[in-house]
């Protein structure tokens, strides 16, 4: 997402907080903060923004609250510095039933427990990114399934915006990955990548090393992956499904439909509603429910959202 798409989110949605990233593409969030404040919208002034950061330095801090931000989180998250600054932000409210049946807080042993349930995989600090997510192992799974595909030409979109001299993408670019494997834990990519940050941030010296060193550590973390992640559950959601309902046109525009909205949201609980849907469906659609879930297991939303408009082509369901 960009500082663009963040602000057209806010216009649509109302949100209890909004948590920033600082170094966003098109608009970053020191920008986005602004246009969010100057919204005419109910609240809008009031709304809590908190920034997110791998910069600690008071001079980050400081351009945060100027733009309009309330608090401040550095990058790796740690979880009981986020909770903190969400119990502080958050303005009470009566919670759902639905709300009510959630579980809001992990126990450290119960992300021991889920620690015990991960394999061991080599480079991977599986203890910490764990925490990060609540002890949910599945998440884990799924995210770091998805570092290999959404990398896999990363090195090269780099190596073109440093040849190009657009040491903004550049930037962004290392700052993104830095990001995502410190919170997945893949320590060798996390530290290559901080310090190719750092080099184009501060003077862009060594580059051209540096870029051969994230290079290295990706491809090995990438056979890493490849070799010791678990496989996936294969055909989980027609399992799930069954064979065992009636056709109802009804009922199954309205799963699909609600199936949308939850691909929309980034929600996973969609793997379930899927599960729903494809009880209704007879095994010639196996190929188009599976290629759905697929997209979701790799948290590819956008994707499953044009798979599943196509499965409505198919069953005659308008979405």
């Amino acid at each position: 997402m960009n500082g663009e798409e963040a602000v057209a989110e806010v216009k649509k949605n109302d949100f209890d907080l909004i948590l920033m990233d600082i170094q966003m593409p098109v608009l970053d969030g020191l920008g986005a903060t602004r246009k969010i404040r100057n919204l005419d919208k109910k609240d809008r002034e009031s709304l809590p923004i908190i920034a997110m950061t791998a910069h600690a330095m008071a001079e980050a801090r400081d351009q945060s609250r100027l733009s309009g931000m309330n608090d401040y989180i550095t990058k790796p998250v740690d979880p009981d510095e986020l909770y903190g600054i969400l119990v502080e932000w958050i303005k009470p409210r009566r919670l759902s039933d639905d709300e009510i049946g959630l579980k809001n807080n992990v126990s450290a042993e119960d992300t021991e427990d889920a620690a015990i349930l991960m394999p061991l995989i080599e480079g991977v600090e599986a203890g910490g990114a764990l925490k990060r997510m609540g002890g949910n192992v599945d998440l884990y799974l799924k995210l770091l399934r998805t570092f290999t595909p959404d990398n896999k030409d990363l090195l090269l979109r780099l190596w073109e915006a440093y040849t190009k001299k657009d040491y903004e993408t550049a930037f962004l670019l290392a700052h993104t990955l830095k990001g995502v494997a410190g919170n997945l834990g893949i320590t060798q990519v996390y530290l290559a990548a901080t310090d190719l940050e750092k080099s184009l941030e501060d003077g862009k010296s060594n580059v051209l090393e540096l870029l051969k060193l994230v290079d290295k550590a990706l491809q090995k973390a990438f056979m890493i992956l490849e070799s010791e992640l678990p496989s996936k559950r294969s055909s989980k959601v027609l399992k799930q499904g069954g064979r065992q309902r009636k056709w109802d046109s009804k009922e199954v525009t309205r799963l699909c439909l609600e199936l949308k909205q939850s691909l929309e949201r980034h929600d996973l609980k969609a793997e379930g509603v899927l599960a729903e849907v494809a009880s209704f469906l007879s095994e010639k659609y196996d190929e188009e429910v599976e290629g759905i879930a697929e997209e979701i297991d790799l948290l590819h939303f956008q994707e499953a959202v044009l798979r599943l408009k196509k499965l409505g082509e198919l069953i005659h369901i308008e979405l």
